[in-house]
């Protein structure tokens, strides 16, 4: 299963900033439809929280820093620069990546 990850950054200055990349296969111990256990795939509510850690883990470095994009690397300003973030995951499919 593949998820497509929206993040839309709000800076102090109002410049919006949106972030689209696909993630797949993300797989946590647990138990299939049949009860068999073994690797399961993420909801998208735990995928969406995966996705949070990962950003705000990214944005506190001290660094100037790209994220991951699927049109290929896009450079975030420093965290104290963001005023809001809003994210957004859902199951992707194929097709556009547009938010």
């Amino acid at each position: 299963m593949q998820y497509k990850m929206t993040a839309k950054f709000i800076f102090h200055n109002r410049t919006q900033l949106t972030v689209n990349w696909i993630e797949s296969e993300k797989m946590k111990e647990g138990k299939d439809s049949t009860g068999a256990v073994g690797k399961v795939p993420l909801s998208v509510d735990e995928v969406e929280m995966h996705f949070r850690s990962v950003f705000l883990k990214y944005m506190k470095s001290k660094d100037r820093l790209s994220i991951p994009s699927i049109t290929g690397y896009v450079e975030i300003i420093p965290f104290e620069e963001v005023f809001r973030m809003a994210f957004k995951v859902e199951e992707y499919k194929g097709g556009s990546t547009n938010a």
